[in-house]
């Protein structure tokens, strides 16, 4: 849980491979970086056994009893633990204070909302990005920037087609002409909103002179 513990268990568990006379001893960092995946009743345990085990080694008789210097580093674990935990607490709290804001001020995930404005495909995209450990902030940016790809995508699609039909009448390939194989009013129009330069031209070289 802190570093001082982790620290105190790293150099009793080296000096116990060097009195072994063991040739691969991991370095301190190494130790303590493994540490961080243990518990704080787990170290103390594991720190109890090295300590009697450096007494054997050293001729003296085994014993588990903590010296000072690891009863302080304990403390000060404990004193960490129960830190983390009111951390843990009010960033809890903050979280929830924080999602019941954003429900209010969103009432389209709200499945209660009194104004009409509720979508469910919405709220269930946001609760299943939350489910998965996104703050709710997050998840529903997340939802909506993805809504908003689709529909420039989809934009950008439509618009691709039109333009392609544009060339098919301009190059007279017959599929967006009328019966008579001629350009239209309808077709004039739309060449002058998708490409006004491309009208501009077209006026100019009389393209047009046959409608009325």
């Amino acid at each position: 849980m802190t570093p001082r513990l982790d620290k105190r268990l790293a150099d009793k568990y080296i000096q116990v491979l060097t009195l072994r006379g063991d040739e691969n001893i991991p370095t301190k960092e190494e130790l303590m970086n493994d540490l961080k995946n243990h518990s704080k009743d787990d170290k103390i345990e594991a720190l109890e056994q090295y300590l009697a085990i450096a007494r054997k080694m050293r001729g003296l008789k085994p014993s588990r009893a903590l010296e000072a210097e690891d009863i302080e580093a304990i403390k000060d674990a404990e004193r960490e633990e129960i830190r983390q935990e009111i951390i843990q607490e009010e960033n809890q709290k903050k979280e929830m204070t924080d999602f019941v804001e954003f429900m209010g001020n969103h009432p389209e995930l709200n499945e209660n909302s009194k104004d009409g404005k509720y979508d469910p495909i919405l709220a269930e995209a946001v609760e299943t990005l939350i489910n998965g450990g996104m703050s709710i902030n997050k998840a529903y940016k997340t939802v909506i920037d993805a809504r908003e790809k689709v529909k420039q995508d989809k934009i950008a699609k439509e618009k691709e087609v039109k333009n392609k039909a544009l060339s098919g009448v301009i190059s007279g390939s017959g599929e967006n002409l009328n019966k008579s194989g001629e350009l239209t009013w309808e077709d004039v129009e739309r060449i002058s909103e998708e490409d006004p330069q491309l009208y501009k031209r077209m006026l100019a070289e009389g393209k047009f002179k046959h409608l009325k």
